[in-house]
């Protein structure tokens, strides 16, 4: 199974640091975080990758290459404008048009077993499959609510208070079939959770969510990074127990 590695993003809320260099190149625990990403796929059994690229791409390419050092192959898409997370992923649609594929958000950290993810998503036959995990405070999150069969039933990016209506949210880990593009707008800025995700639920499509238990973290703001290393720290000497327990900490 090929995937999309989101890369592009500018992280203007990182500036200074993203000044002179990528947010995917920013270190985490000595090591870039699309290289925490790409050593996970390869670890998992994930060769065929590729990564969309804007700012800064040469940092991005030298310093990986071709990805044989990690046992993968890489696959460049260079943006000169951002086209959005779903825009990014239809610009290489020939490259996953044949079979199944995930895409993940390569800004973050997650815990998710993605071997059990494609499982799930092979398994339940859907169109997408979400992966999701419980958050005490979801306001700064897309939230999803799912039923008993783990069919979304809705989805909600960025809610108020009042309008919270499930603490699972999305950890930027799709499965999608290669009929998805069949809803990814032409042109713009196409994003998954404003224009895609919402048409295939309209239009009543299987949509699976993927509860798993771990942790999903981002890295916005400056301040995440210190937080990030603590909570990664303290969750390798302390790892959860129970899937309400300990699955996310707002950072």
């Amino acid at each position: 199974m090929k995937v999309m590695l989101l890369a592009a993003g500018r992280g203007e809320r990182l500036r200074p640091l993203t000044d002179t260099t990528p947010k995917c190149m920013l270190r985490v625990a000595g090591r870039p975080l699309l290289e925490h990403w790409i050593e996970k796929l390869s670890t998992n059994g994930f060769r065929d990758i590729a990564v969309n690229l804007h700012s800064f791409p040469d940092q991005v390419t030298s310093y990986f290459g071709t990805g044989e050092r990690w046992g993968v192959r890489l696959h460049y898409s260079l943006e000169e404008a951002l086209l959005g997370t779903a825009g990014g992923v239809k610009k290489l649609e020939s490259y996953f048009e044949l079979e199944p594929f995930l895409v993940t958000y390569a800004d973050n950290l997650s815990s998710c077993d993605l071997v059990e993810f494609r499982r799930f998503h092979e398994k339940h036959g859907g169109l997408a499959s979400m992966a999701v995990c419980w958050l005490e405070d979801p306001s700064s999150c897309g939230i999803v609510e799912f039923d008993d069969r783990y069919r979304i039933l809705r989805f909600l990016e960025k809610p108020s208070p009042l309008e919270v209506f499930s603490h699972y949210i999305n950890a930027g880990i799709y499965a999608f079939e290669p009929e998805i593009f069949r809803y990814i707008p032409d042109g713009g800025c196409p994003d998954f959770s404003l224009h895609v995700f919402p048409r295939i639920l309209e239009e009543g499509h299987s949509f699976y969510a993927y509860p798993y238990r771990g942790y999903v973290l981002k890295f916005d703001r400056t301040e995440d990074w210190n937080r990030s290393l603590v909570f990664l720290e303290s969750q390798a000497n302390h790892p959860p127990q129970r899937p309400d327990q300990g699955i996310v900490r707002e950072l």
